[in-house]
């Protein structure tokens, strides 16, 4: 009986933390307790520090944070996304991060402020029969649902992912 129970207690840890994995990966732990601007500066500071070759600048506005819940999460995961592809493919020496307020573009719905997502590499940029791989693909999706629009443009002097988000989606 205890051979048993020791094995189920061993398989019951290792699902516990399976299950802490994949909640991380859906939440970011340091979103909701520091708040987005400094769960991405903590992403940010990371990315440097994994990636010393690569000058990271980032210029992140005051008022960001004040997106509402689900903005604030979009807003996380289009900056670790992008920043994911910059470092996988991009063969950057110099990113740029940068998030602001922003108007509203026409037909986008309701009269809610917006908040602009913009990440510029100056790495190889992408080929011209590149498809979206699955992250941006799921990027898109995501920002959709919200009521915003995403660009991606590539050019040689490397790729800008631009994201608009509708605040106050809580």
């Amino acid at each position: 009986m205890r051979k048993h129970g020791s094995a189920i207690l061993e398989q019951v840890n290792a699902l516990q933390q399976f299950n802490r994995r994949l909640l991380e990966k859906l939440r970011p732990v340091g979103l909701a307790e520091l708040g987005l601007r400094e769960a991405l500066g903590v992403l940010l500071r990371l990315w440097g520090e994994s990636n010393p070759a690569v000058a990271i600048e980032t210029t992140i506005s005051s008022v960001v944070g004040e997106a509402g819940e689900t903005a604030d999460l979009t807003i996380y995961r289009i900056v670790q996304e992008a920043l994911t592809n910059v470092f996988r493919h991009a063969c950057a020496t110099a990113v740029s991060v940068t998030i602001e307020p922003a108007e509203q573009p026409s037909g986008m719905r309701g009269s809610r402020g917006c908040a602009r997502v913009r990440i510029r590499d100056n790495g190889r940029g992408l080929g011209p029969d590149h498809k979206l791989g699955l992250g941006l693909i799921g990027m898109r999706e995501r920002i959709l649902a919200l009521g915003g629009t995403l660009t991606v443009a590539s050019g040689d002097g490397g790729v800008t992912v631009e994201a608009v988000i509708p605040n106050g989606l809580r």
